[in-house]
């Protein structure tokens, strides 16, 4: 398996847009560090890509209501999910992966 701190568990994971990397410990909830994972630079990029615009977009909202909340959180979903499956294929269907989607509120 891949290296991993503090996180014994190897075999359940799930992907969730936060504050922080998005993969994590679908057992104990450790964010586990992407660069630890062996999967290939592009998909980190994207994944780094992804929390970013994250990031962004909520503390916008935070600041103002936005009238595109809905639309942005299908989209921010939509690409969420197709970055789960490229993950899957890249460690393999061995290991559980879930993808956790942000809420519609």
């Amino acid at each position: 398996m891949f290296f991993k701190k503090r996180c014994n568990h190897q075999r359940s994971y799930k992907v969730e847009a936060d504050f922080a990397d998005p993969i994590w410990c679908a057992e104990c909830n450790w964010n586990i560090d992407i660069d630890d994972l062996p999967i290939s630079e592009e998909l980190k990029k994207d994944f780094v890509k992804w929390v970013v615009e994250y990031q962004k977009e909520m503390s916008l909202l935070k600041e103002q209501e936005s009238e595109h909340f809905q639309e942005f959180v299908s989209k921010h979903n939509d690409e969420g999910r197709r970055l789960t499956e490229r993950l899957i294929r890249e460690l393999g269907e061995n290991i559980s992966i879930t993808f956790v989607p942000v809420s519609e509120l």
